[in-house]
């Protein structure tokens, strides 16, 4: 879709060029004193027009790169050759570069990246890019109230079926603030793949949600706990329509059963995704990633709510088996037993056997073998030899240790 747009966009640009005289029927094989200091058709930044065209057309990639960079800490995957190929951002590849360079030194004013014109031009316009997204966007540091109002004051805009949007809108409003992103996005996930609220707008379920009627509220905190109960909470105390509703939490809504929709979810294609996600995270190595942030992460990647949630879930039960994450991937990827466990897990948390989302496994992990930096992904595995010697801190456990039946916090 990129693709055509860029085309699209190029003719446009060459026929307006063309028009205003920008464009030569034969070019000079040099240009002499006076046209080396004439101004050419481009941005204040001194880049073509067409240029900012492309800069302007990634948008939300950008915003989605930026929360992966500087939160998620995904910094040794972006811009990867295995990244560029996954996403199809060849074409692209100039902009991203220079702007990754430009994120790596953005605190060092005399960096030489500054004076980019790439750069330029893409600071010139992102507050112009972020507000054709959300119209109330700030680029200053807000206070959690001031969030809240603008999470709130923009429910229409957030859908169900454009996730990555959503997820870049949510970025905008709280990426002062993280564990409220993932406090948010988790919200949005579980109002769009609980069983109840199926092929019902967001706006709509929200309104439910919040209202606590047929105890949907209660039955989300259930869920999401804490991060969920913390989030609705700090509504209440910014929404005087929702001040006074109560959030009993019975036995009953404390032994839900399956409540999240899966049966839109095809296996087999869940299953790539899943499998060309965990090589990305492989190829990530050496940088700790906060276990919660994966939501986000598998939020870029997925298609439906749902399957975020199956991903988390899936990944969350392998790395209990293993003492870090890219083991954790072997083992999913190659042992035959952990995933037979994992599959158990899945059966009574989503009440769905997930045996055939392997069936393309073969197809993804083939992939390895052309990118050098997931090569260190073990092919065999002896899981039972692994677990007896196997032993890991509180520190470590926390990090991962979720609610007991479902894990979505």
């Amino acid at each position: 879709m990129k693709v055509i747009k860029l085309c699209f966009i190029f003719l446009s640009s060459i026929i307006l060029l063309y028009s205003f005289g920008f464009v030569r029927s034969e070019a000079p094989n040099e240009l002499n004193s006076e046209e080396k200091n004439e101004p050419t058709a481009s941005t204040s930044s001194g880049l073509p027009m067409l240029e900012e065209m492309r800069i302007k057309l990634l948008a939300e990639d950008l915003i989605i790169m930026e929360m992966e960079f500087f939160d998620i800490q995904l910094k040794n995957l972006l811009a990867s050759q295995l990244w560029f190929d996954l996403h199809n951002m060849g074409l692209y590849k100039d902009i991203i570069l220079a702007i990754m360079e430009y994120w790596k030194h953005f605190t060092d004013p005399s960096h030489e990246i500054h004076k980019h014109k790439t750069v330029r031009t893409y600071l010139n316009n992102q507050k112009e890019m972020r507000k054709d997204l959300l119209s109330d966007y700030s680029s200053y540091r807000e206070s959690s109230t001031t969030m809240v109002k603008k999470f709130v004051k923009n429910v229409s805009k957030y859908s169900c079926y454009r996730m990555k949007s959503t997820l870049v809108l949510l970025y905008l409003i709280f990426s002062s603030d993280i564990d409220y992103l993932i406090s948010a996005f988790l919200f949005y996930l579980l109002i769009c793949s609980y069983k109840e609220l199926a092929f019902t707008s967001f706006s709509t379920s929200f309104l439910k949600v919040m209202k606590n009627e047929e105890q949907l509220g209660s039955k989300m905190i259930v869920l999401g706990g804490s991060l969920v109960s913390r989030l609705i909470s700090s509504i209440q105390r910014v929404c005087f329509q929702y001040y006074h509703v109560q959030y009993p939490i019975s036995a009953e809504n404390q032994m839900i059963v399956n409540p999240i929709n899966v049966e839109a979810i095809a296996l087999e294609e869940f299953g790539l995704k899943f499998c060309l996600s965990l090589l990305e995270l492989a190829a990530n190595e050496g940088i700790d990633i906060n276990f919660k942030y994966l939501l986000l992460f598998f939020g870029t990647r997925m298609e439906f709510a749902a399957e975020v949630l199956l991903a988390f879930d899936i990944l969350k039960e392998a790395v209990r088996l293993g003492t870090y994450l890219t083991e954790a991937i072997s083992l999913l990827l190659n042992d035959d037993n952990v995933f037979q466990t994992i599959v158990a897990k899945i059966m009574d948390l989503y009440g769905i056997n997930i045996m055939s989302m392997r069936l393309k496994f073969g197809e993804c992990i083939q992939i390895k073998q052309k990118y050098p930096e997931i090569n260190g992904i073990v092919t065999t595995t002896d899981y039972q030899k692994k677990a007896k010697k196997r032993s890991r801190s509180r520190s470590e456990k926390s990090k991962i240790s979720l609610r007991s039946k479902y894990s979505f916090v």
